[in-house]
């Protein structure tokens, strides 16, 4: 057995977890057992958005930045450690996958973990809570949809 994964296979996951017509409960599913190789399966992929997402938050807010962030749909915690990497210490993590949040607990880069699926319903968050947030890849089919955008402003302070 190779040591290194075949970027393909990798390729085909994330194809196969985006698919149009994918529903929540398989999402779930699929992210139950790709958790632990997610972060090996995307870096062949050479996955650049956690990094950029991380970047313009930080030019927002400035590097190094106290700022209370939460990081919406953080899946195993990609961008928290970018985050981190930028001086952000104050982050929480947001996530409907408990095996990814389990993941993202390893990096230490997190104050909090937040397991909510992402829709209409009303987040357990209190109003004007957060300074900013950092959402990548989650607005896909049977991830999150723009249903959830009314709770997200709500829990971002006015300007955030």
């Amino acid at each position: 057995m190779s040591a290194t994964k075949d970027p393909a296979v990798s390729k085909e996951k994330v194809l196969g977890i985006t698919r149009p017509g994918i529903k929540n409960d398989e999402v779930l599913d699929l992210y139950k057992t790709w958790s632990k190789d997610y972060d090996k399966d995307l870096d062949e992929e050479e996955y650049g958005g956690p990094r950029k997402v991380a970047q313009t938050l930080a030019a927002a807010l400035g590097e190094g930045s106290a700022a209370r962030v939460l990081d919406v749909a953080a899946g195993t915690g990609l961008c928290g450690l970018e985050l981190s990497k930028l001086g952000f210490s104050n982050v929480d993590a947001l996530d409907a996958s408990q095996e990814m949040l389990d993941v993202a607990k390893t990096k230490n880069v997190y104050k909090n973990f937040l397991k909510e699926f992402l829709g209409p319903n009303r987040l357990n968050i209190d109003d004007n809570t957060y300074d900013g947030m950092t959402a990548c890849g989650l607005f896909c089919d049977g991830h999150v949809g723009p249903n959830c955008l009314e709770q997200l402003i709500r829990i971002v302070k006015p300007g955030g």
